[in-house]
């Protein structure tokens, strides 16, 4: 029984909080397809698409355009890229001479005995 309310719940947020609402606007993009098609009977899928999508131009069909998915101006995969503001630098400066100057070491360590005491068995007195 709270399978059914998770599960509405899961939709509701997944369709308002991202752009996952634009996929009912599929049929829209079917249909503005074949309205190209009686234009034009030559016009492929990829032809539409890459009209459509990659060339953004003013045409007399443009409000219909804008009805597509992924198309408005508030989507936001259309207002989604990074912008840097000018001014700000990522790269840490390098100084031109490096020194390191490492520990001797000696040769003549003997190992401690203290940690091997922890693990023998107790001795009788």
């Amino acid at each position: 029984m709270k399978r059914f309310p998770a599960i509405l719940l899961l939709l509701v947020l997944a369709f308002h909080q991202t752009e996952l609402h634009q996929i009912l606007k599929l049929p829209i993009l079917v249909e503005h397809y074949y309205e190209h098609r009686e234009w034009d009977k030559d016009i492929t899928l990829f032809e539409f698409l890459k009209a459509h999508y990659l060339h953004d131009k003013i045409d007399a069909d443009y409000q219909r355009d804008m009805q597509l998915p992924f198309k408005s101006d508030h989507c936001m995969l259309a207002a989604s890229p990074l912008v840097v503001p000018e001014g700000i630098s990522f790269r840490n400066p390098v100084p031109e001479t490096v020194d390191f100057t490492f520990p001797k070491i000696e040769r003549n360590l003997k190992p401690s005995g203290f940690l091997e005491d922890i693990f023998r068995p107790p001795k009788t007195a």
